[in-house]
């Protein structure tokens, strides 16, 4: 990885921080999610995996931190996971992240570097009101930090300038919002069988500077068959992002 962007990291993850601090709902939170490789070996990304929102908080042991001499949300990033650091897992498709790593690795290949980032940072259990608007005021859609998050996030694309992102959010209501907030450019969606259960679509939107953004099921919802798999694979080497 360039001193650029592990300058860049940390010059993000800093404002992030502060922002964090300087609105106390999101103190709430006990960990947010940004930059955090999933292969620490120092290597730019070559994938990004985009969240919606981080998810739920431990039940065995809070692990916040600290900051400015208050109870501060921890983190999953570039320079601290505590998912590692303090929860003894491992970032891989047997580990944390199983279910989804897993699939990215099927579709982009096993030596790819792949980030983890999320649109909106901080977490919940779900997105429900109990656990989402009763935590911070307002529900995910209504959240006023969308446009610092975006921010955020391109620029963090733009430091890594990954092959392509990826999002687990394939819901035809959820895609055209996520793409708004982002001013993706439509490019193409086709539908994926998904066995027993009725098809969904895979999208495929791009960044200003021709990024593919690629939007497929979440694995919590959609068990990946071996036909979804090869449709997306097919499809992802086709564009070249794999």
């Amino acid at each position: 990885m360039t001193d650029f962007i592990k300058e860049k990291e940390i010059e993000l993850l800093k404002e992030i921080r502060e922002y964090t601090f300087n609105n106390k709902e999101l103190l709430n939170a006990h960990h947010f999610m940004f930059a955090c490789p999933v292969k620490r070996n120092g290597k730019p990304a070559d994938i990004m995996i985009c969240g919606i929102n981080p998810g739920g908080d431990p039940k065995e042991k809070d692990y916040r931190k600290i900051y400015k001499g208050r109870p501060f949300p921890t983190e999953e990033s570039s320079d601290y996971d505590w998912w590692v650091e303090d929860h003894n897992k491992k970032r891989s498709s047997n580990g944390a992240d199983g279910r989804y790593l897993k699939c990215a690795y099927d579709v982009l290949g096993s030596q790819k570097n792949i980030m983890l980032t999320e649109a909106f940072f901080w977490n919940s259990t779900s997105v429900s009101k109990k656990h989402f608007d009763e935590r911070y005021g307002y529900s995910l859609d209504k959240n006023p930090h969308w446009d610092f998050c975006v921010k955020m996030n391109l620029e963090l694309f733009k430091a890594h300038n990954p092959d392509l992102i990826l999002v687990f959010k394939s819901n035809k209501a959820e895609v055209p919002k996520i793409a708004k907030r982002f001013n993706l450019n439509e490019i193409h969606s086709f539908e994926l069988d998904c066995g027993d259960r009725p098809p969904t679509r895979m999208y495929h939107y791009e960044t200003g500077d021709s990024t593919p953004f690629i939007f497929v099921p979440h694995p919590s919802g959609y068990i990946w068959t071996s036909e979804m798999v090869k449709a997306i694979k097919d499809y992802l080497y086709k564009i070249g992002g794999v």
